[in-house]
């Protein structure tokens, strides 16, 4: 039972100036009812309350991710991952993970990169796997590596024209190498996602591993590459049943299924499940070489990567959106992306000015001109950054080289300059979902980009629920608010910096609905 709560003997931190350091949180029909003393909050409790003493563990507003593939996840989870493997051991992974697999069926694997594996080529696949199509997913998620039988279904051979906006790999002789970036890898990566999304029952069994990982880890909301209407109807299944363990912000991309369809079939509301963005790719990633920088790649002399939309594309999917109603990301990772992306919405806002109440958003921005950044003030932009990227730090020196990638993730300038700024985990598109890891690595970078405690968890808490237009009820601890709460085992704002990525999420509450808890904290 969802029984009314007093939560008490506990550090609240609220994100809330008018209630900074209460004694006692009091949680009725899945809000916040009260907060501050503790008597007073006795008095306006109802008699079947549940009086739960949190021996001064730290509560924080649920952690709120604002960009990540949730479908996706139980997938990439199953399959075997390759990162930090040269090609000899993704080899033996493969042959072992796959072992007792029939001629024809298809081998999947995650997370290989250029750091261990220097010279992937469709012939080392070839060798040992002879009679199976093989898809390997670079680490950026923005590449794969396959073998000739997913060539030659594809019908890619030497005279196949790179698609705009993607990348066929070739050798000196023109010969594809079994390499496809961005674009030209999507007929396989859309034919994966839509496999995850193809029975209903593969889809549920994929979100309820979803649903598991998100409250384990303190996360309450998430904001989601949903992409697929099957996906919202289960949601919508889920909120009727209540069953459903975290808030949602589903996505639509044009590109996946056109959004006139994804309207008509789907049903959204304020709370549970909700419209979000609709999502546009404008670039790759550093690691495939595909983000479109202001200056040639370090170790890739001449190459600055590249856009996958054209000007007038933005543009039109910029006025698109007003005519729809609907807020707009844009996947831009280098600082030429960035720079254009921001060139476009302020040639908009020159006709529509009431594009910036629609808070536009910029997905990634991981290379930022210092000089772009007032601009991206002024145009009222937010920047949905994930700091999961940060654990790449070398593989950043060699491709963007020393001073690059000492001021890539300036969230200390986007801050300084009032941008408003969240943070989410890409996860799998990045490898770490946990927020505390990912506040961990903004607090104890190297560098004069590193940020406070305190700030990093109004990015993953107050600014990701602005970036989603629901700050009115969530993102804060605040009478009239969602009860969403995550328990921790220290105080986050006090302990060692060097030990944030040592704290435990203790319990998730939703709804003041305990959806997790690694202990006996509250009672059942």
């Amino acid at each position: 039972m969802n029984y009314p709560k007093l939560l008490h003997n506990a550090n609240f931190i609220t994100l809330d100036d008018q209630y900074p350091d209460p004694e006692a949180v009091l949680i009725e029909n899945g809000l916040i009812k009260f907060i501050g003393k503790m008597e007073e909050a006795k008095l306006k409790a109802s008699d079947n309350i549940e009086m739960i003493d949190l021996h001064r563990k730290t509560v924080i507003p649920g952690f709120n991710d604002n960009h990540l593939h949730t479908i996706a996840m139980a997938d990439y989870l199953a399959q075997p991952h390759l990162d930090g493997l040269d090609a000899n051991q993704i080899i033996e992974v493969l042959k072992k993970e796959y072992d007792q697999i029939k001629p024809g069926e298809p081998i999947y694997g995650n997370l290989w990169d250029y750091t261990h594996c220097s010279n992937p080529h469709k012939s080392i696949l070839d060798q040992h796997f002879p009679h199976n199509p093989v898809v390997l997913t670079q680490y950026s998620g923005h590449g794969i590596w396959v073998n000739s039988q997913v060539l030659n279904d594809l019908k890619i051979s030497k005279d196949t024209p790179n698609p705009e906006g993607g990348k066929i790999e070739r050798d000196q002789a023109g010969e594809p190498t079994g390499l496809l970036f961005d674009r030209a890898a999507h007929p396989i990566t859309r034919k994966k996602f839509k496999r995850m999304h193809s029975k209903k029952s593969i889809t549920k069994k994929h979100l309820e591993i979803a649903l598991t990982h998100f409250a384990q880890n303190g996360i309450t909301s998430v904001q989601d590459n949903t992409w697929y209407p099957i996906t919202i109807k289960i949601l919508n299944q889920y909120v009727e049943e209540k069953k459903l363990t975290c808030r949602f912000s589903c996505w639509s991309n044009d590109l996946v299924y056109p959004y006139y369809l994804f309207k008509r079939v789907t049903d959204f509301d304020k709370f549970w499940v909700r419209e979000g963005i609709m999502k546009y790719f404008f670039d790759g990633t550093f690691s495939t070489r595909t983000a479109w920088l202001k200056q040639e790649y370090a170790d890739d002399p001449a190459n600055y990567g590249m856009p996958v939309m054209k000007t007038q594309q933005v543009e039109k999917a910029l006025k698109k959106s007003l005519q729809q109603n609907r807020q707009i990301g844009f996947h831009a990772i280098g600082d030429q992306a960035v720079c254009e992306i921001i060139n476009s919405i302020e040639k908009s806002l020159k006709e529509y000015p009431e594009l910036r109440v629609k808070r536009p958003r910029i997905e990634h921005a991981q290379l930022v001109d210092y000089a772009d950044i007032p601009r991206i003030k002024e145009a009222g932009i937010l920047i949905a950054a994930q700091p999961s990227a940060l654990n790449a730090y070398e593989k950043d020196q060699g491709l963007l080289g020393n001073q690059r990638a000492d001021q890539a993730y300036p969230y200390r300038s986007l801050l300084d300059q009032g941008v408003h700024l969240s943070f989410g985990s890409d996860f799998p598109g990045d490898s770490i979902l946990n927020p505390l890891q990912n506040i961990h690595q903004t607090v104890n970078r190297s560098g004069s980009e590193k940020i406070t405690p305190k700030e990093a968890l109004i990015c993953y808490t107050q600014e990701s629920a602005y970036a989603e237009f629901t700050e009115s009820f969530k993102g804060t601890i605040s009478p009239g608010k969602v009860a969403d709460l995550t328990v921790l085992s220290d105080n986050l704002l006090t302990i060692e910096e060097d030990r944030i990525n040592q704290i435990k999420v203790l319990a998730t509450l939703v709804n003041g609905k305990t959806v997790f808890q690694s202990q006996f904290i509250f009672p059942d």
